[in-house]
């Protein structure tokens, strides 16, 4: 309809166009954005723009909306704009009861549950207003950046097809569900990256009764450690480590993604972490993450070759209950009671082959997740932003004797 309106020159059917364009994905209409003086302009538009410059990978100096004698009512609050969609700090902010939902929404982003992100804002969609004639949807919602993941190309449909703004009609079907639930699907091809088939490395700890923003208390690599904003995955290391020159193999400090792993637990995890497990020198943080009272798990999955390597440790109250390592089918180290669930052959990790190997990793995830109630978000760990930090070193410093490797660059 909108288009047939379009050919005939009506009044908001291009900018109509271009905002279902903007959240069904197929864009190409090629609207401008509305005039300064249109309440569009800073809160939906403006931000939109600013997302696609930043993707385009085009200089700042590109952004004449910031230019005084271009704009000169709205010049500043585009920089700002400008900046904080660079920075990752942007926020979506339409008013009313949407409005309150929309901050409820990145509450639960933030900490990686994107599933109960959507839950507030499908239930707060019929509430949304429309800020004029000319306006059909929150698009704005796409430019924030703890938000924009959450909208599933599922959700964005649903979003337009759910009666708003005082409308009524028939309300669609739900979109489901993206988190599975558990850890199993960490050691399924492409778990944790979605456009591959391999299986990935990774580390991470549980940590009962501390929320994730008292994590970096606990793990941090030196006293006042601090969460970063928000972060894609690929910028937690240029954000953290702009210019490192040295690295060693002793100080094995880890770059962590942190949120809520289920009632009463937090995470803290790391992708493809850039040095390998060593027996000899690693030592578990579980003690210390527990220090509190409650119970931590450790947990490093990687291969090196063919060679696939599952670590696990458990501590309560800074007391190493248990802990075991596996490489290759073969039992490395074992310390303390390990649970009737977790124990290696009974997991299959003396399977003669690599895929065996992995498939008691996965049972051994299914079985932990059971015990402890715990799951990880897979859309917030592959596709959204969440807080980071770096940790304390995961391996001893070298012993009299020992060797080490330092790598200088620069």
């Amino acid at each position: 309809m909108l288009a047939e309106a379009q050919k005939y020159g009506r009044p908001y059917a291009h900018e109509l166009l271009d905002q279902i364009a903007q959240l069904d994905g197929t864009r190409g209409y090629g609207a401008q954005p509305p005039h300064p003086d249109n309440p569009r302009f800073l809160s939906e538009q403006l931000p939109l723009e600013a997302v696609d410059l930043l993707n385009s990978g085009r200089p700042a100096e590109d952004w004449h909306y910031s230019d005084l004698k271009i704009f000169p009512d709205t010049a500043r609050a585009a920089a700002d704009i400008q900046r904080a969609v660079r920075e990752g700090t942007y926020r979506y902010q339409p008013g009313g009861a949407f409005g309150e939902a929309v901050h409820e929404a990145r509450e639960h982003a933030r900490w990686g549950d994107t599933d109960a992100a959507w839950q507030v804002l499908r239930t707060a969609i019929p509430s949304w207003e429309a800020l004029g004639p000319g306006h059909i949807a929150p698009v704005g919602l796409l430019a924030d950046p703890l938000l924009a993941p959450v909208l599933t190309a599922e959700r964005r449909l649903e979003l337009l097809r759910t009666p708003r703004g005082g409308e009524s009609g028939p309300v669609p079907a739900p979109a489901g569900d993206r988190n599975p639930d558990g850890l199993s699907w960490l050691v399924r091809p492409g778990g944790l990256r979605p456009w591959q088939t391999s299986v990935s490395d990774y580390r991470m700890i549980l940590v009962e009764g501390a929320a994730p923003d008292e994590l970096p208390a606990l793990l941090g690599s030196e006293p006042g450690t601090a969460l970063s904003p928000p972060l894609r995955q690929w910028d937690v290391t240029r954000h953290h480590r702009p210019d490192q020159h040295v690295a060693s193999s002793y100080d094995d400090k880890a770059l962590l993604s942190v949120g809520r792993a289920g009632p009463g637990w937090s995470f803290a995890f790391e992708q493809d972490p850039s040095a390998g497990f060593d027996t000899a020198r690693f030592v578990s943080p579980a003690p210390t993450a527990s220090a509190g009272g409650g119970r931590a798990i450790v947990i490093w999955h990687e291969w090196r070759g063919d060679t696939p390597l599952f670590h696990l440790s458990a501590a309560e109250g800074g007391t190493l209950r248990y802990a075991f390592t596996i490489r290759g089918g073969t039992l490395e180290a074992t310390t303390g009671a390990v649970p009737a669930e977790l124990v290696a052959p009974a997991l299959g990790f003396d399977a003669p082959d690599a895929g065996g190997q992995v498939a008691a990793a996965a049972r051994a995830l299914v079985a932990i997740a059971h015990l402890h109630g715990v799951t990880l978000p897979r859309r917030a760990l592959t596709e959204g932003r969440l807080h980071t930090f770096e940790s304390l070193s995961w391996s001893r410093p070298p012993g009299p004797g020992e060797t080490y490797t330092t790598i200088s660059i620069g």
